[in-house]
Parts: C-alpha cells; structure tokens; sequence
C-alpha cells in the first residue's frame, strides 16, 4: 500500500493525504470538545446551550432552594462588592452627590435598588425602635389624654384625643405614613431647587434620590432609639437636631445633581423642608379641626 501511494499521480497522492488529515482533526476534536447537553430553563421552559437561557436570563444551574444557596445570597445582598447594601451605604457615605448623579446617569447595577433598600432600613428601624423603649412619650401622651378626659373642657379632650390617635397611628403605620408623604417632600424639592433642575429631571428622579436620602435619615433615627438605651437625655436632645440632620442629608444628596455650590444647595434645602414642614402642619391641623368639628358639633 505503501508502494501504490507513493507512485500515483501526485494529484491523487494530494487529495489523499488531505482526506488523512481532515480524518485525524475530526478525531481530534471529538476527543477535545465535551459533548454539549441542552438543558430546558425552569423559568420559561426555552431549550437552550450555554450557562444561560437566552429568552429570560436564568442560570441553567438553577435548582433547588438549599440553605447553603440562603446563606450564600444573604452575604451577597449584604457585604457584596457589587450591588450590596454594605457597598451602597459606604458610597453613600462616602460620595453621596456623585452616587446620585451616577444613579440617575444609569449606572445603578453597582448599587442597591432604592425602594428595596428603604424598606429593608424601616423593617429594621421599626424594630430597634419597638425594643428600645424610645417610644414611651406616647404612653406618656396616652396619660395627659386621660387625665383631661374627666374635665369640663369638653372641646380641649377632643383635640387632645385626636391628637393622641394620629401620633398612635403615625407610630404604628410608620411606614405606610412615610411613603405617602414622600411624594409631597419631592413637590418640595422641585418647588425649591429652580426651573432649570425640573426641566432636567423628571418626578420620578427626585423621588429616587429622595428615597436615598431617607435612607440617611431612618439611619440616624436607628441611631436615636439605640442611644436612648443609655442616655435618654441624650437621645431626646439628639431627636430635637433631626430638622437639621434632614437639611444635611438633602444639601449631601442634592449637591452635585442639582449643580449648585454647598451654601446655596444649604439653602435651597433649608426652603424644601420648611416648605414640606409647613404643609405637613397646615393638612394636619385642618383634619385635626374637621374632625373636632363633627365630634363636638360647634
């Protein structure tokens, strides 16, 4: 055999030694390459190659629920270095008016999403606030209502009591009160940071930096109700900053989204609260004499 191929025609010869080679490649590549297995996504049922379903984005290694996938998840949405809650609230601290401009430029994979984030930080204040004891005024506020109850002023314990049960709602329904409010904190805001900022970003972008910024601030009242397990002197002198606290939190958040310089963004952020403060007071006071009215019938 040897002989033949070497004396045929050299054109033979050729297209011979190339049917060999290819051959050899063939067996190369069947030896080197695994054997591809489709896998069908438990999401949306799509047959698929790869690590991920290319309709909806799922891992083709999702299976079962395992604690070690529990533990692994938790440290990621904590501690992760991308997208973390421990990542966002370093930024946060650390360069909070470039965060926000970052965010509202799209590059928001590397932070923690904002609504999640809130409620994760109210779930939490919500307890140390219900364990540490810093909400004794209300029972405290619970005995002056009683004490008046008895007394010939029947229109002053009307108003007393309404103003015991909007406190007691307020406390019970923190979160519930404080979303419905925040819209109005961000009329405020557009009111107060000029024309040309409503033009360049929408309702929907000062809500988003709003809802950071209350991050900051259910994070100090977190810290209030924890000082108040030593020193609740110290915790009630630290409630009464809280206006300036907030002021602080939205000249940080507001600074470089709204391009002004610190003294006036200070200033803008002085109006915003003021603005929202007494708005706050006027649509309180206007239930509070409603509902005196109809109870008392003056």
């Amino acid at each position: 055999m040897a002989i033949y191929f070497y004396l045929c025609p050299v054109t033979i010869r050729t297209m011979m030694e190339n049917e060999i080679q290819t051959e050899a490649q063939i067996d190369i590549q069947n030896e080197t390459q695994p054997e591809v297995k489709n896998t069908t996504c438990l999401n949306c049922g799509t047959e698929f190659e790869g690590d991920f379903c290319p309709k909806c984005g799922q891992s083709a290694k999702t299976g079962r629920f395992t604690l070690k996938f529990i533990w692994e998840n938790l440290i990621a949405a904590i501690f992760g270095s991308y997208g973390g809650i421990w990542f966002t609230l370093k930024n946060m601290f650390t360069r909070p008016g470039k965060m926000m401009v970052e965010i509202l430029d799209g590059k928001r994979r590397s932070y923690f999403s904002p609504f999640p984030m809130l409620l994760f930080i109210l779930t939490l204040f919500i307890l140390v606030y219900s364990f540490t004891g810093s909400h004794d005024y209300i029972q405290k506020a619970e005995t002056v209502v009683e004490a008046s109850k008895n007394g010939d002023n029947q229109v002053t314990y009307v108003v007393q009591k309404t103003m015991y049960d909007a406190l007691n709602f307020y406390n019970n329904h923190y979160t519930l009160c404080y979303l419905l409010t925040l819209p109005l904190l961000a009329f405020t805001a557009r009111v107060c940071y000029g024309k040309q900022n409503r033009k360049r970003y929408n309702w929907a972008e000062y809500i988003i930096i709003l809802v950071y910024a209350s991050v900051f601030i259910i994070l100090y009242r977190i810290l209030v109700s924890l000082v108040y397990l030593a020193s609740p002197d110290v915790s009630y002198k630290m409630k009464l900053m809280l206006p300036l606290v907030i002021i602080i939190v939205l000249t940080a958040c507001f600074g470089k989204a709204m391009g002004f310089g610190i003294g006036k963004t200070f200033l803008r952020s002085v109006l915003t609260f003021a603005l929202y403060f007494l708005m706050i007071i006027s649509l309180g006071f206007t239930a509070l004499a409603i509902i005196t009215i109809c109870q008392t019938g003056i």
